[in-house]
């Protein structure tokens, strides 16, 4: 990496702690991660020049742009300590949560993620199931969502596309079966819709503030979540931000209620949020909500509803991920409380809690600001993590999203989401399925670049309810297991089969 590039790299990147480390971690050589609100800034607005920097150390010496980046370490560790940490204390003014901007609220989508990613020369040419012990992997028909190109292709153990559902115009994240007649699906940013099996919508909610997640209850309602602006006063300015709402959508997909994770949650929000927000908007005169990162204070990613009373909370509870606040929670929209929490301190940015079958938690533990994924089985009475995951070779990790599904035989399958990589392990850690989706052209620079996914899911018996698809599935049950082994390359190729 040339000091051009490195450099480029310091320039173009955002804050979130007062720190400075060096990573000890030789596989992030070349994976310089930075946090500021700018590198460089007028001393008038020390509070934004807060820079956190995980670089390796051999590269924190020899060159004229480290020598730059050291001078300005020294100056933000001077300005975080006397300037920025005395003003942690600062109570705010009033937390009493303002109305939603409506004309902001219109126009805002999920913070969205890449669609692609540089293809190290260790995976090049992987594409498709490259990975499969029909004794050992648990069978299904899993669930292939393309953000970039609108479409979701189901298909089988051995990579081959058994159906798809064609929605051009809009790019999908989730699809969830409603009921014997249909599907619900989240897009990304442009609302949740209802289909049937040939695609055709029977109702859309074009709000472009649903996001990250959608779960059904019995009584057909749907639960998921929304981008909300609020505001508070602080040190006599008006701060806004976005919250993430709990929203239920009816059977006919209109909002029927919200419940404001602000006012649920707001006292867990860390005390250095709002001195950020403050000196964003001094510096700039206003505050980014559409993208800024800073603004977003919550980034909930995840929601399931609990299917049976326990430790966790009764039937009918949200079970949630709040990835900035290294959360996952339990929350009762009846009663608006919260039941149960736990995360800061031992998760780092998660993802995907869900209830296994034993009652434990399993989580996708993203760990960014120490380079490496893991994931975790949590019992939740004791809060004590009893079995986890990590991997370097193959090395698992993925910054953003990523999703965990345990699966009937007590396997998981894995969405190591930045990759692009799907994979099913057993508990001892063996990989028995594995899928690669198609590597995107090069990209300019002649990178070549692999497209990400939002989550791994696999249909499994119980969970298939529109006839179609069960017939799909009784189809394939009356393969054996010995003759599927043999098809697994066969039939349409798998290079191609999930293409648009």
């Amino acid at each position: 990496m040339t000091n051009q590039q490195v450099w480029k790299c310091v320039r173009g990147t955002h804050a979130w702690h007062p720190c400075v480390t060096a990573s000890k971690d030789p596989d992030a050589r070349h994976h310089l991660r930075f946090w500021a609100n700018l590198i460089v800034q007028p001393p008038a607005n020390p509070y934004g020049t807060v820079l956190c920097i995980d670089v390796p150390i051999p590269l924190l010496y020899g060159s004229e742009v480290t020598r730059r980046w050291r001078f300005h370490c020294v100056c933000n560790i001077l300005i975080s300590v006397f300037v920025l940490v005395p003003s942690l204390g600062c109570d705010r003014k009033s937390t009493d949560i303002d109305e939603p901007d409506e004309d902001v609220e219109a126009r805002l989508y999920a913070l969205g993620y890449v669609e692609s990613t540089p293809d190290p020369a260790a995976d090049r040419g992987k594409e498709g199931v490259i990975v499969y012990d029909p004794a050992a992997a648990c069978p299904g028909i899993n669930v292939y969502c393309s953000e970039k190109h609108g479409n979701l292709t189901l298909f089988d153990m051995a990579g081959t596309a058994l159906h798809r559902f064609e929605l051009p115009d809009l790019h999908c994240k989730l699809l969830e079966p409603y009921d014997e007649e249909s599907f619900v699906i989240l897009t990304n940013g442009e609302g949740i819709l209802k289909i049937d099996w040939d695609s055709m919508v029977q109702w859309h909610n074009p709000g472009g503030y649903y996001h990250h997640d959608i779960a059904v209850a019995e009584n057909g309602d749907i639960y998921t979540f929304k981008n909300v602006v609020r505001s508070v006063e602080y040190q006599g300015e008006t701060l806004r931000f976005l919250d993430n709402s709990l929203a239920v959508l009816g059977p006919d997909g209109h909002e029927r209620s919200t419940l404001s994770l602000y006012g649920l949650l707001g006292h867990l929000v860390p005390e250095d949020r709002f001195p950020r927000l403050y000196a964003e908007l001094q510096q700039h005169g206003t505050i980014d909500i559409g993208s800024g990162r800073t603004s977003d204070i919550f980034h909930a990613n995840s929601l399931e509803i609990l299917q049976h009373d326990g430790p966790l909370g009764p039937r009918g509870a949200l079970l949630i991920s709040i990835r900035y606040l290294d959360l996952i929670a339990v929350v009762d929209l009846e009663e608006r409380q919260l039941l149960w929490s736990w995360g800061p301190g031992e998760l780092d940015h998660p993802h995907h809690p869900s209830v296994m079958a034993n009652g434990n938690v399993l989580i996708f533990d993203n760990r960014p600001f120490r380079t490496y994924s893991r994931l975790v089985e949590l019992e939740p009475s004791s809060k004590d993590i009893v079995w986890q995951y990590t991997s370097e070779d193959p090395r698992f990790y993925s910054e953003t999203r990523g999703s965990a599904q345990e699966l009937p035989n007590g396997n998981i399958l894995v969405g190591q989401s930045d990759r692009g990589r799907w994979f099913e392990i057993t508990k001892t850690g063996r990989i028995v399925w594995e899928f690669w989706p198609t590597e995107a052209e090069k990209a300019q620079g002649g990178d070549f670049m692999r497209f990400t996914i939002y989550r791994a899911h696999r249909f499994v018996d119980g969970q298939v309810l529109h006839p179609e698809l069960r017939a799909l599935w009784d189809r394939l049950s009356r393969v054996t297991r010995t003759e599927l082994s043999k098809c697994q390359y066969s039939g349409v190729p798998p290079i191609t089969s999930l293409q648009p």
